[in-house]
C-alpha cells in the first residue's frame, strides 16, 4: 500500500514538474527544486526494484500499457496541435447584445496606425492576468504582430523595479524607442495610451473663465474634475482662457469651451470670440436655464448667428419617472443619425435641467446645423417656459406657450469653407451645463459622448471616443406575486419532484 502511494506522488510529482515549466517558467528556482526532487524521489522508488520492474516490461501487462500510454500520447498530440491552431488563428464571434466583447470601430482605426512589432506587457499578480489578458488579447486579434507579454512583479521585483513599476495591473506599450505605460481599466483607457503613443502633437483645449464657469480644478460634485481628466487622458492640454484681458482667442486653440458661466460676456468678449469663429474656430457651450434672470444675452445672440437658438426655459420629460429619476432629468434615447457624432450612438444620457434649441436662419453663408438629442414625443415631454412657476412648484403643458416634445437639447453648427486650406467652423451647443460634473462622472455614456463632442469639435477623428456599451445597473424589483411564484416553484415544486424521482428509482432498483 506504501509503495503504491509512493508511485501515485511521483506521478504527481511528474505532472506538476512539467506544468510549471509549461505554465511559469519564469520561476525557475522552484522549477528546478522541483525537478531535481522528482528525480531523486524516482530513483529511489525505482532502483531497488529495478529487476521487478525490468519483469513487468517483458509481460504482456506492460505491452498493453505501452499500446495505451501511445494512444494517449497521439490523442493529447493531435488536441495540442487544435489548441495550437485554435491560438495561432483565433476565431470569435461576439453574441452579446451590446457587443461587449469587440473593439469599437474608432479603435480598429487607431490600431491600423500602430506601428509594426508594438510589444504590450501587462505588469499584474499572476491571479489577475486571465482578466488583464482577455482584453488585451482583442488587440492582439486586431494586430497579429503586436508581441503580448505579462509579468509578475513579486516574481520578477527588478524587472518591474526596472521599468518604473508601482501599481499592479501597470500595462506598458512600447514602439520604436517610445513607450507609454497606464493603469489597465477598460477598452478606452487602452486605446487612448496607443493614442498618445501613435500621435506626436497635443491638441489644445481653452476653458473661458472669470463668469463663474464650471472650475477643472474643483472636486466637489459640482465641479469639473472629472472631465478634465478624461481630456488630458486623451493628450489634450487644457489651459484657461480670460477674453477680458487677452487681445484674441490664442491662435493655436483647437476648442474653446464655455461651461456653465454665471454672469455674461462683455462686448469686446464676444467680439475676440466672433473673430475666433469667422477664421474657423470652435466653440462647446454648455448652458442650463436661468431661473432669476437671462444673464447670457449676448452669448445666445452670438450663436444664434450661426442657426442655433437656446432658450432660457426649462425641458420636463415625465417619461424619465418611469426609471425612478425626475422628470427634470430627461433620459435620452433619440439621436440623429444623419450625423457622424451619434451616427450608432445606442446608450442613454441623462441631461439634468436643460433648456430647448431651436434652428434658426444662420446670417452666415454654408452652415449647416442639426439637432442630436432629442426628448420623447408630446405628452410625455415639453419645454416649460413659466420659471417663476415652477420654482413653486408647478409644472404643466401650456397650449400656445410651451413647446411641445420632442425637444431637441444638443446641437452642432457648421461651417464648410471652399478653401481646403482653411479650417471649418463647428459649434456645438449642449442646452445642460451639469451633466459632465463630477457628480455625473460614473455616467459613462455621458462622459462619452461629451467626448466626441470634442473630439469632433477639434477636427481631429481619432480622439472621438469611444460609444463603448457600460455595464447598466438595472435592478428587477418582484411584485409580491412574483415572490410567492418564485417560492412555490424553487422551494416546494423543485425539491418535492426530486425526492419522489429519486424514490421512484429507489423502489424500481429494489424490484430488481
Amino acid at each position: 500500500m506504501y509503495y503504491l502511494v509512493w508511485l501515485s506522488t511521483e506521478v504527481l510529482l511528474i505532472i506538476a514538474t512539467l506544468s510549471l515549466w509549461l505554465v511559469a517558467p519564469e520561476h525557475l528556482l522552484l522549477n528546478i527544486s522541483t525537478t531535481i526532487f522528482t528525480v531523486i524521489l524516482g530513483f529511489i522508488l525505482f532502483y531497488p526494484r529495478r529487476a521487478s520492474f525490468e519483469v513487468w516490461v517483458k509481460s504482456r501487462t506492460a505491452k498493453n500499457a505501452a499500446i495505451d500510454i501511445t494512444q494517449a500520447t497521439l490523442l493529447f498530440c493531435i488536441l495540442s496541435l487544435l489548441s495550437f491552431l485554435a491560438w495561432k488563428f483565433p476565431l470569435q464571434i461576439d453574441t452579446t447584445e451590446r457587443s461587449l466583447n469587440t473593439l469599437s470601430d474608432q479603435t480598429r482605426r487607431i490600431l491600423a496606425d500602430l506601428p509594426k512589432d508594438s510589444k504590450m506587457t501587462l505588469y499584474a499578480r499572476r491571479a489577475d492576468w486571465p482578466r488583464a489578458m482577455a482584453m488585451l488579447k482583442l488587440y492582439k486579434m486586431e494586430r497579429p504582430d503586436l508581441t503580448l507579454d505579462a509579468v509578475d512583479p513579486e516574481a520578477q521585483p527588478q524587472l518591474a523595479k526596472n521599468q518604473g513599476i508601482r501599481d499592479n495591473g501597470t500595462v506598458v506599450i512600447e514602439s520604436l524607442g517610445k513607450k507609454v505605460s497606464f493603469i489597465l481599466k477598460d477598452e478606452l483607457s487602452i486605446t487612448n495610451s496607443i493614442l498618445k503613443m501613435i500621435r506626436s502633437y497635443q491638441l489644445n483645449v481653452y476653458f473661458t473663465w472669470g463668469h463663474g464657469e464650471v472650475d477643472c480644478k474643483d472636486l466637489n460634485a459640482d465641479g469639473g474634475s472629472a472631465f478634465c481628466e478624461q481630456l488630458k487622458a486623451q493628450n489634450y492640454r487644457i489651459a484657461p482662457l480670460d477674453l477680458q484681458t487677452s487681445r484674441d482667442v490664442p491662435q493655436d486653440a483647437d476648442v474653446v469651451i464655455i461651461w456653465g458661466p454665471r454672469s455674461d460676456f462683455l462686448t469686446q468678449e464676444i467680439l475676440r470670440l466672433q473673430r475666433y469663429l469667422e477664421k474657423g474656430g470652435s466653440v462647446l457651450w454648455l448652458q442650463g436655464p436661468d431661473f432669476e434672470r437671462d444673464a447670457h444675452k449676448e452669448l445666445r445672440a452670438l450663436i444664434k448667428r450661426w442657426g442655433l437658438s437656446l432658450n432660457n426655459d426649462l425641458v420636463i420629460d415625465q417619461k424619465s419617472t418611469l426609471e425612478n429619476q425626475e422628470a427634470t432629468i430627461p433620459i435620452i434615447e433619440n439621436y440623429s443619425s444623419g450625423h457622424v457624432l451619434t451616427r450608432g450612438w445606442r446608450q442613454r444620457t441623462l441631461l439634468p435641467l436643460a433648456s430647448s434649441i431651436h434652428m434658426s436662419l444662420p446670417l452666415y453663408e454654408n452652415v449647416a446645423t442639426s439637432g442630436l438629442a432629442q426628448t420623447s414625443s408630446y405628452p410625455s415631454s415639453w419645454a416649460e417656459k413659466d420659471l417663476k412657476g415652477l420654482a413653486s412648484g408647478r409644472a404643466e403643458f401650456n397650449e400656445g406657450k410651451d413647446d411641445q416634445g420632442p425637444v431637441t437639447l444638443v446641437a452642432v453648427a457648421e461651417r464648410v469653407t471652399a478653401n481646403k486650406a482653411e479650417k471649418d467652423t463647428r459649434i456645438a451647443l449642449v442646452s445642460t451645463d451639469g451633466f459632465i460634473r463630477n457628480s455625473y462622472q460614473n455616467q459613462t455614456a455621458n462622459m462619452n459622448f461629451a467626448l466626441n463632442i470634442v473630439g469632433w469639435l477639434s477636427h481631429d477623428e481619432g480622439l472621438v471616443s469611444l460609444n463603448r456599451p457600460g455595464l447598466v445597473h438595472e435592478p428587477v424589483v418582484l411584485s409580491a406575486q412574483h415572490m410567492r411564484f418564485v417560492f412555490f416553484i424553487t422551494v416546494l415544486t423543485i425539491p418535492v419532484l426530486a425526492f419522489v424521482l429519486a424514490l421512484i428509482v429507489y423502489r424500481r432498483r429494489r424490484r430488481l
